[in-house]
């Protein structure tokens, strides 16, 4: 029934195809809204920028649901609230230019009075639809246990879904074939160890060093592809290229798990919030869960129980118990001290409900290790960042230099990224990126994910622009716009019979500090930087580059091969401290096995991914945490499999022999396990573990390889090795 008529309403749409647009996460939000004289009957989403895995995912989610209930008061989309909110306030905007008050639209959408309640049994229920969960889901599949899966937001793909792509593939089939033949899991020990600090626990650094290149090889044998034709880079503080590229990103990536995960026949439900643990006789025992959009509770029995929930970068209040821990066991550092007013640029569902499930079992947790903080955020919407880390290494060699809000150079812009930090933190927390044209340009180029591109900054530049111009002295930012970041938007209309398209809303949109002027000191005074010592700074940075000598603070001639250009437009930039990932939480032992504050495994309880501590300490060296992701959701569906197999062989064994043992005073061993074959996981504390899934014959791109060559002779060699 259309809502004209469950209202009483007697007013009228026009009928016909109507256009808006609004502000979502990264840009605008374009839909195209059909209706008859009473009814909405079809939203399209047009193209946009938001996330992919995220964004591009809720938005035709939400139209769906607003078409589905006749209402734009629908639940928005959990994980994705802004792309959400942007789809409605577009879809109002285009009933507005139909002729129709938008707050008629807003019926409340009935929540289901009646909750029915579902019991489900199987051997594995992982909590959380992220690339942790799903590979420990598929590898479980493939041992043959039955798999459910739990994911509170409306979509899985987790963090891996946004992601920057960086993957560390260490002792690998894939960097072997691109010409690093010595890399060991010895060496990838060490490195991690060096990165992580004394907060490193050396038992999960060994389990992720030794089958790291085991989960590399996993994913390239189940489809997961590499850009292989941009090679190999070496991470900082390592002597051994090791960090490879995602092809397609994150994106990909994760539709390609979660392609994996529906084929090998486990179960994924979203929007299905688990409540609590079910622990029977001292063991976690299964879950319970929520739907309240489809108005079901769960009650799942399973033989064993993963958390692969994420981190909780999203939750203010643990962070904030994490900078105390990790000051009170590292003590002060500009990472902890910046933390705290760090934009995020994670997922909003990593909130850290992990850590509540733990305790729920009395799950030991340290979060001493808090998060690590880098220099390169661009704040998007307030206190959310982007990482703007690969434009920063293409612009670096060109006319460019990072300056202090008095337009002075603080720190070698080529250095570590510690070292940055720490200039940023002295500089009270924002650094200036100030380009010429020509950086500009290889910057915007440079950007990736995020949905951030050359007409994504240019947008942000005219908007400061017109927040500065005379003719928009009037103009404020509205409450709502501010919290919701709805920004302008324009409703046009066609429609059978003539009408007006509804007036422009004039809105303001959030922008990060992101200016350009004629002039250097035109930009400098649009970005609140000090024009004059500017000027001095610039003039100063062209003479070492001139000279091929940086005499204050050592800027290598090969990270300055322009001079900053003055003779055409300037640009500056304010980068603000991020982060994105949480290295504390649940501690485990050498199986991934939940663990209590005295060391005891608890029965039935497994970690996996962000929600695990130990393996990162305080390192976040760019594709630690997509490979620990990776390798620890692979090992503990391994782990959870043999622990299983091993539970039922003891048990049958006990049930056929109990009677004979006991009549001849035997005891009753544990029943063998088979001897493991070669791409085995390898655990600190136990013997290999299988792995289903064959070696990659090769993970290199060959699209551009001529196949009439054959194959090369490193391929040919390489080919006998495996």
């Amino acid at each position: 029934m259309s809502l004209a008529l469950l209202t009483g309403r007697v007013e009228a749409l026009v009928p016909g195809t109507y256009t808006a647009e609004a502000q979502g996460m990264m840009g605008p939000v374009p839909v195209t809204v059909t209706v008859t004289d009473r009814e909405i009957t079809m939203i399209s989403v047009g193209p946009n920028r938001e996330t992919p895995g995220v964004g591009a995912v809720a938005a035709p989610m939400t139209a769906s649901r607003m078409v589905e209930e006749q209402s734009t008061a629908v639940d928005l989309v959990s994980g994705a609230t802004l792309t959400s909110r942007a789809v409605v306030a577009a879809v109002e905007k285009a009933l507005t230019a139909a002729g129709e008050d938008p707050k008629a639209w807003r019926r409340t959408v009935p929540i289901p009075t009646e909750i029915r309640k579902e019991t489900r049994t199987v051997d594995l229920v992982v909590v959380g639809a992220g690339s942790a969960g799903m590979i420990a889901a598929v590898a479980a599949r493939e041992a043959g246990l039955s798999v459910l899966v739990l994911e509170k937001a409306d979509f899985s793909g987790g963090a891996s879904g946004v992601c920057t792509g960086a993957f560390l593939v260490p002792d690998s089939h894939v960097q072997r074939e691109l010409g690093i033949l010595d890399d060991t899991p010895e060496k990838f020990e060490r490195d991690l160890l060096t990165w992580g600090g004394a907060s490193t626990d050396p038992v999960t650094v060994k389990l992720y060093s030794e089958n790291a290149g085991l989960a590399v090889d996993w994913l390239i044998a189940h489809g997961v592809r590499f850009d292989t034709q941009s090679g190999l880079v070496r991470p900082q503080g390592s002597e051994t290229p090791r960090e490879l590229t995602l092809r397609g990103g994150c994106p990909e990536y994760a539709q390609r798990l979660r392609t994996l995960t529906g084929e090998s026949g486990a179960e994924i439900l979203t929007g299905t919030k688990v409540e609590g643990l079910r622990i029977e006789n001292g063991r976690v025992a299964g879950v319970t869960a929520k739907n309240g959009r489809r108005g079901v509770e769960y009650e799942v029995s399973a033989r064993a129980v993963l958390l692969a929930t994420g981190g909780y970068g999203a939750n203010r209040a643990t962070i904030e118990e994490a900078v105390a821990a990790s000051i009170d066991k590292n003590g002060k550092h500009p990472n902890e001290e910046l933390l705290s007013a760090a934009l995020y640029g994670g997922v909003v569902s990593a909130d850290g409900d992990g850590l509540v499930l733990g305790a729920e079992a009395g799950a030991a947790r340290d979060l001493g290790n808090a998060a690590t903080v880098r220099w390169d955020g661009l704040e998007v919407l307030p206190g959310t960042g982007a990482s703007l880390k690969r434009a920063n290494q293409a612009v670096l060699p060109l006319g460019s230099i990072l300056v202090n809000r008095e337009g002075e150079r603080v720190v070698n812009e080529a250095g570590p990224d510690d070292a940055i930090l720490a200039a940023q933190h002295r500089a009270g927390g924002s650094l200036f990126l100030v380009m010429d044209e020509g950086a500009f340009g290889s910057f915007a180029a440079a950007l990736k994910g995020r949905g951030l591109t050359r007409e994504t900054l240019d947008g942000w530049i005219r908007a400061n622009e017109a927040k500065t111009a005379p003719s928009n002295a009037e103009s404020t930012i509205s409450e709502e716009g501010a919290s919701n970041g709805v920004a302008g938007s324009v409703a046009t209309a066609t429609a059978p019979t003539a009408t007006e398209a509804a007036p422009a809303v004039s809105e303001s949109a959030f922008a990060p500090l992101i200016v350009r002027g004629t002039t250097l000191e035109e930009a400098a005074r649009r970005a609140g930087v000090d024009p004059e010592t500017l000027a001095e700074t610039a003039a100063r940075y062209n003479g070492f580059v001139l000279n091929g000598k940086d005499d204050d603070f050592g800027r290598p001639a090969s990270a300055m091969t322009s001079p900053l250009s003055l003779s055409g437009l300037v640009y500056i930039l304010e980068e603000k401290p991020r982060y994105a990932t949480t290295q504390g939480g649940l501690i485990a032992n050498g199986r991934l096995q939940a663990i209590t504050p005295e060391g005891a495994p608890i029965e039935g309880l497994w970690v996996a991914g962000e929600v695990a501590r130990g393996a990162l300490g305080q390192a976040a060296v760019p594709g630690t945490n997509l490979g620990w992701a990776a390798t620890s959701g692979l090992t503990a569906g391994a782990v959870i499999a043999d622990t299983l197999k091993r539970e039922a062989a003891k048990n049958t064994a006990a049930v056929t022999t109990g009677g004979a043992n006991a009549a001849s005073g035997a005891d009753t061993a544990d029943t063998e396990a088979p001897s493991a074959p070669a791409n085995s996981v390898k655990l600190p504390e136990s013997e290999p573990l299988p792995v289903t899934g064959p070696t990659p014959a090769s993970a290199l791109d060959r699209h551009d390889a001529n196949p009439a060559e054959g194959p090369s002779a490193r391929d040919a060699a390489l080919d006998g090795s495996r």
